[in-house]
């Protein structure tokens, strides 16, 4: 539910009460695919499952590993930024003077 209300920007249900939303659920109500933006089959089928009763769906820890498998870093080659008297100031500088 907080995945599609982070993509879609979003409330679901707003329209029904709490009490509502949980009897819709119970009988198999689910969000629609999200639209906003273009999602992946994989992705769209990981949110369903997050859906399924405590037992069968994806824990915490199971969530994490998908993200973090999706979200590795790649080596990615950026061009300089210019700093506002004329230095080049490249990505690890940035990132040492700021989160290290």
């Amino acid at each position: 539910m907080t995945l599609w209300e982070i993509i879609e920007h979003s409330i679901p249900y707003f329209h029904l009460t709490n009490s509502e939303v949980a009897k819709e659920v119970c009988d198999g109500m689910r969000l629609p695919k999200p639209s906003k933006m273009e999602l992946s089959d994989e992705f769209h089928n990981l949110l369903q499952s997050c859906w399924n009763d405590h037992q069968t769906r994806p824990s915490f820890k199971d969530l994490s590993i998908v993200f973090e498998g999706w979200l590795a870093p790649t080596e990615v080659s950026l061009p300089p930024l210019t700093s506002r008297d004329g230095r080049e100031l490249y990505y690890d500088q940035i990132k040492s003077a700021y989160f290290n």
